[in-house]
């Protein structure tokens, strides 16, 4: 019996482990994926930023 409850403890770290990885994931996508910015960047911005010195 002793074995079979190692198993089971492994199992649930390993689910534990997942599920924070789903979570870290998801925090990251959400800070820098989810709002792109091209779609507030228009032609006259994008060209300050590639050029900052000229206006």
């Amino acid at each position: 019996m002793a074995g079979k409850a190692k198993r089971i403890q492994f199992w649930q770290e390993i689910a534990l482990a997942l599920a924070i990885k789903g979570l870290v994931l998801a925090v990251i996508w959400s800070v820098w994926f989810s709002a792109p910015e091209d779609a507030v960047l228009n032609d006259q911005k994008a060209a300050a930023r590639i050029f900052p010195g000229n206006k």
